[in-house]
């Protein structure tokens, strides 16, 4: 077992990624919040310098290690997965028990499946609203705005496109896809219309 410790700086929640490498090193978790960093309450043994070992064991409290979990997952992989795998995986908040390091990788992994699938559902309304691509609802945006995307640099096109990718990734997170037609469209027409007052 080993100590999980906040990155970043101090927060009242470990991140997914601290579960992550928790769960490389051992059997289960077991989360309790001591101060300035998160520790994992189980039995052990800790190593010291000349290769020795002595047994530890961790005093046990009532910390909800699995709902912890479950709002990391939320966070990493936005509402609509967390549920979904927390739902298929019988996920429930479970204080003072340990999360066995099977289910913290199977959670992983299934979150991150789904977060591509979800990404996947996206992919035309992305494609329609590209500038790069010149999709067809980004000319109709042009158009209304009376700009000629022949105009435009492909630096400029880049540009509308990262900020409508950095969109789709915040809508993705908080478990707000697909994303509509008309919603990508007032995107796009914001960005565009922004970029047009930069310009002469």
């Amino acid at each position: 077992m080993t100590s999980l410790s906040p990155l970043g700086g101090v927060s009242p929640h470990p991140s997914v990624e601290a579960f992550r490498d928790g769960a490389k090193q051992g059997e289960a978790v077991r989360i309790a919040v001591d101060g300035q960093s998160f520790k994992v309450l189980a039995e052990g043994r800790l190593d010291s310098a000349d290769g020795s070992g002595r047994s530890v064991a961790w005093v046990e409290d009532d910390a909800d290690t699995t709902g912890m979990f479950v709002q990391a997952l939320s966070q990493g992989f936005g509402a609509r997965v967390s549920a979904a795998v927390a739902k298929e995986l019988g996920l429930a908040p479970a204080s003072g028990k340990a999360l066995s390091s099977r289910l913290v990788h199977q959670a992983l992994e299934m979150a991150q499946t789904g977060q591509q699938a979800l990404a996947g559902i996206d992919f035309i309304t992305r494609l329609e609203h590209s500038a790069v691509a010149g999709g067809a609802a980004f000319q109709r945006a042009a158009a209304v705005l009376g700009i000629d995307p022949n105009n435009m640099g492909t630096d400029d096109r880049a540009m509308l496109d990262r900020q409508l990718n950095d969109r789709f990734e915040a809508a993705l997170a908080r478990g707000e896809t697909p994303v509509s037609g008309e919603t990508a469209a007032g995107w796009i027409t914001g960005h565009l219309s922004n970029l047009k007052s930069t310009r002469p």
